[in-house]
């Protein structure tokens, strides 16, 4: 698959950690993880890179969802991915 910019890349990413087969797979995590990794979640929760890639395969179901742009800035697009 080809990408015209960044954020379709990006977007694609982060779609790829929503796919069962991936999140059950450690070395693929990895390629789309950074050692850096740092999520914040909604809750206030802040999870790290081995936080993530260790509890990822244990919620390795399918993950049905719905995004919507939702911001469109010159530096930045913001998405929100809800789940149905």
């Amino acid at each position: 698959m080809g990408f015209n910019n960044i954020e379709e890349k990006i977007v694609d990413n982060e779609l790829k950690l929503l796919d069962k087969n991936i999140r059950n797979n450690k070395v693929e995590l990895d390629k789309l993880l950074s050692k850096n990794f740092i999520e914040y979640g909604s809750s206030g929760s802040i999870y790290t890179y081995n936080e993530t890639i260790n509890s990822l395969p244990d919620e390795a179901n399918e993950i049905k969802y719905k995004m919507i742009k939702i911001e469109t800035k010159k530096t930045f697009r913001r998405y929100y991915i809800s789940f149905v």
